[in-house]
């Protein structure tokens, strides 16, 4: 019976995204015999498409364990039938926040004996994707970001065999990852240039080789593939509370309770006249850190609530709270240090948003485990922390210094 992994994503299918240029038989069986590793245990395709790649590992490894993902979710519903027994989960795997909200692809971070990939090669009209390799953002092409997202997933000794356009070697687009991706990686070339694979493309193709090599960094854990590195240490853990007061829905009459929306959030403060409203569920209390759920990302938005009085935070905002309480500086600083991390996180096509399991998964790479960072439903954050002016001038002193490297 074939596990079938829906992974929670927010993907807006529109057809023309979505390519559909599947791998020939005869093709897919040169991929699958060119792997060195004598008998595989765990094999994926990432850009699975119609399974061409994994039935031809199928044939020269029956007891394989197969995984295919895809973003076209039509293509993983024609593989039940061929494949029984094959792990299959719908994945935009260039997002990193979709990579690590699907179960099925954590689990195999590290443990691929064997990848085989045909990526997406059209742009559509976008020439180069941004990707993350050593903890460096580069642009390259959407083909050799796919190549290099899928060696998170090799073992020690796994290897990966990829169909690329021979302008991945060449290009000045390529060039930068690529010279990275070889101090890890061997990367070699398999045969020579292949030309009209692809009925109806007109594209030269090689297939490659990558392993690692030798003293390099060990597999990577969870949350290498998106550039970041937890340092466990269960000193505190963190509330998280969503707001839900619907912005829209405002309307003018006087209230008890100041109303902070993300508008509000300017330098790591609350700024502006605040409208006031009538009591509402999710207010928060005392000291607590206040970032946007909805937005474009910024770090200047990140605000340290030090006062003790009541806000109601609208539904386009998270607060966080320490338990104990007293850490929130130091969990400031870890979110202000590792932003960029954060904003990558950020996804949708109209107004960017971080989901809930987006922000667990960040604040478990910064040192907290899962049962250390809890959801609350209860209806307010209530600390009763009291801001020392220790604290404040510490706050503000690391203010100043982000401020500075902001705006160098």
């Amino acid at each position: 019976m074939v596990y079938l992994s829906f992974c929670r994503l927010a993907i807006f299918w529109v057809s023309h995204k979505v390519d559909r240029i599947y791998t020939p038989t005869d093709f897919a069986r040169k991929l699958a015999h060119s792997a060195a590793g004598s008998c595989p245990s765990t094999i994926a395709d990432f850009a699975v498409g119609d399974g061409a790649l994994l039935a031809a590992a199928l044939e020269r490894w029956p007891l394989a364990r197969l995984h295919g993902f895809d973003i076209d979710q039509g293509a993983l519903e024609n593989l039940g039938s061929r494949f029984p027994g094959m792990e299959v989960a719908q994945v935009d795997f260039l997002e990193a926040s979709a990579r690590l909200e699907c179960n099925a692809l954590v689990a195999l971070l590290g443990k691929c004996d064997l990848v085989l990939l045909n990526p997406p090669f059209s742009s559509r009209g976008r020439k180069s994707v941004k990707t993350e390799f050593m903890g460096t953002i580069h642009q390259c092409s959407k083909a050799f970001a796919f190549l290099v997202r899928s060696l998170d997933y090799l073992s020690v000794k796994g290897e990966l065999i990829a169909i690329i356009p021979k302008s991945c070697l060449t290009s000045q687009l390529d060039r930068a990852i690529c010279k990275s991706v070889i101090e890890q990686f061997s990367l070699e070339q398999i045969g020579h240039e292949h030309k009209s694979i692809f009925r109806g493309h007109a594209v030269s193709v090689l297939i490659v080789k990558a392993r690692r090599l030798k003293g390099t960094q060990k597999a990577p854990d969870i949350f290498n593939s998106a550039g970041l590195k937890p340092e466990y240490q269960e000193e505190f853990s963190v509330k998280v509370l969503r707001g839900t007061f619907p912005v829209h829905s405002y309307s003018r009459r006087l209230g008890s309770f100041p109303l902070v929306h993300t508008t509000e959030l300017k330098n790591g403060e609350i700024v502006g006249e605040k409208a006031r409203v009538i009591n509402w569920s999710r207010s928060v209390s005392g000291r607590s850190l206040l970032l946007p759920r909805v937005g474009k990302p910024d770090r200047r938005k990140l605000v340290l609530k030090s006062t003790s009085d009541c806000i109601v935070i609208s539904d386009c905002i998270y607060a966080l709270a320490t338990s104990p309480c007293g850490f929130e500086v130091k969990l400031f600083d870890k979110i202000f240090e590792s932003w960029g991390h954060l904003e990558d996180l950020y996804y949708g096509s109209c107004a960017p948003y971080l989901t809930l399991e987006s922000l667990k998964h960040f604040l478990a790479s910064l040192g907290f485990r899962s049962n250390a960072v809890s959801c609350i439903n209860a209806d307010v954050i209530d600390t009763d922390c009291v801001s020392s002016e220790k604290s404040e001038n510490e706050l503000s002193a690391r203010w100043e210094s982000g401020q500075r490297s902001i705006s160098g």
